[in-house]
């Protein structure tokens, strides 16, 4: 288990927060590979995460697979359409941060 500090004080822990501090204690760089396990829903926001964190800060390799909630051997939870549309905005919000961070880094 990991138990990372939040990259801001007015909002919970986030991916980005968790790989950072991750990457950062266990001098994770250019030599290394990642895979990024998840539920098959997060893996839009996990892989620009991942990317932006891994990739670009730190020039790792990054994969990032899903698991299908409905074949996995642990209890899933079962996701709504409100569940979609939340992924799909953070999605969205993650692959506006990857494409800044991406920007910033050719400057």
């Amino acid at each position: 288990m990991l138990i990372a500090p939040s990259g801001a004080p007015d909002r919970r822990v986030n991916t980005v927060d968790q790989l950072r501090y991750w990457a950062s204690g266990n001098g994770i760089g250019r030599e290394d590979r990642a895979l990024l396990l998840t539920t098959q829903i997060y893996v839009p926001y996990q892989q620009f995460g991942g990317l932006q964190v891994l990739g670009i800060e730190r020039g790792c390799g990054v994969y990032c697979c899903g698991v299908d909630a409905a074949s996995s051997y642990l209890p899933a939870a079962s996701f709504s359409g409100r569940s979609y549309l939340q992924e799909i905005r953070s999605a969205l919000r993650a692959a506006a941060q990857l494409l800044a961070a991406a920007r910033q880094a050719s400057d």
